[in-house]
Parts: structure tokens; sequence; C-alpha cells
């Protein structure tokens, strides 16, 4: 207003972060990196925050790399995730820790689920319960029917699985029918509905 001026202080670069998924389903982060402390950046610190939580570190990477891989993270059973990604100054003097943060950055994700045909509790390992594979999946509903229409399973649980038992015995060998209701992370509602055979 009276047109007074003063000089310049220094000219920052805050971190933008961006994040995508890959080809494998692994969530990727990039970033820019932040400008200009004079002693440039000690190391970044990458963070996840799941729905209802606060963030949590995940991982660091040096001063000079500005990517990050999430590949060890559970991608189901979640309502929304995110990630945000701060860079620490470099501190030899003992004084207070100066850090300086990104945004926030959920990346848009795919739900995928795949229900099997068949099944083998015999203890064996392999195929011992009957359940929807997938990722990204937030949460299902499953009912299974005996093919005289009779239910031996119904749950909500998180990623519930059925043993192959009704009431507390194992179930005939044969073919049953399968409802399943499943709500992807992005909110995507899944019906599914078919047969699958149990071999013992």
């Amino acid at each position: 207003a009276c047109d007074d001026t003063s000089v310049y202080t220094s000219i920052a670069k805050s971190i933008l972060l961006k994040t995508h998924v890959n080809s494998n389903y692994e969530p990727v982060l990039n970033w820019t990196s932040y400008q200009k402390w004079p002693e440039g950046v000690q190391e970044y610190v990458v963070e996840k925050r799941i729905a209802g939580e606060g963030f949590k570190e995940i991982g660091r990477t040096s001063s000079s790399d500005t990517s990050f891989k999430d590949k060890f993270s559970e991608l189901n059973c979640i309502k929304a995730f995110d990630y945000r990604v701060y860079a620490i100054r470099p501190n030899d003097t003992g004084t207070r820790v100066i850090l300086s943060y990104s945004n926030y950055s959920s990346p848009a994700v795919e739900p995928k689920i795949f229900v099997p045909n068949v099944f083998s509790p015999n203890q064996n390992r392999l195929n011992e319960t009957f359940h929807p594979a997938g990722i990204f999946i937030k949460s299902y509903s499953m009912k299974i029917y005996s093919r005289w229409g009779e239910k031996v399973y119904d749950s909500d649980e998180c990623m519930n699985s059925w043993d192959g038992n009704y009431m507390g015995e194992p179930a005939q060998d044969g073919v049953y029918a399968y409802k399943i209701v499943a709500w992807g992370i992005n909110d995507e509602l899944y019906n599914l509905a078919g047969n699958v055979t149990l071999i013992r």
C-alpha cells in the first residue's frame, strides 16, 4: 500500500508427490526434490496412511533418490490408503530437526478379483480353502449352498474362506453354489455367483 519493497528471501521448491500403480499392482511413488536448503537434503522418509490411522513410516531413500515402490504392504481389507514424503535437513549442530512435507497422494486403483472353481481340503497344503483371490479388495461377503439349496457357509469377515466343513464335519465331495458380494477400495461393487467343486 505504501510502495515499500524488500529483498527476496531464499526461494524454496517444495516436494510434489505423485503416485500410480504399476503392472505388478505395486504402488509407485515419484516426487520432486526439495530445494533449497544450503546443506541439501539428508534423506527422504516415505509414509503411508491407512484409512482411520495416522501416517506410518514404510521406507527411506537417499537425497538423490526420489522414487519408492511399496512392495510389501497389505493391499486388501483396507478402506483407503495414501502416501506422503518428507525431507530431512542435515543437522550437525544438535538443534531441532527441520522437515519439509509433500502433499498427500493416493494412487488410482483398479481392483482385481478371481474366484477358483475347485478346491481340495485334504491337508496337503494345496488349495485347502475356498475364497476369492484379488487385490485392492476392501471387503466381501460369501455364502455357499449345497446342491439341495442348504446354506453351508456364510461370512462377511475380511478375507474369509470356507474350509470345506459343515457343522463341524467334513462336507461331502461335490458341487456347491456360491454367492460373493465384494467391494473394491475404489467403492466398485462386484456381484459374483457360480459353482465350486469340493474334492478331497
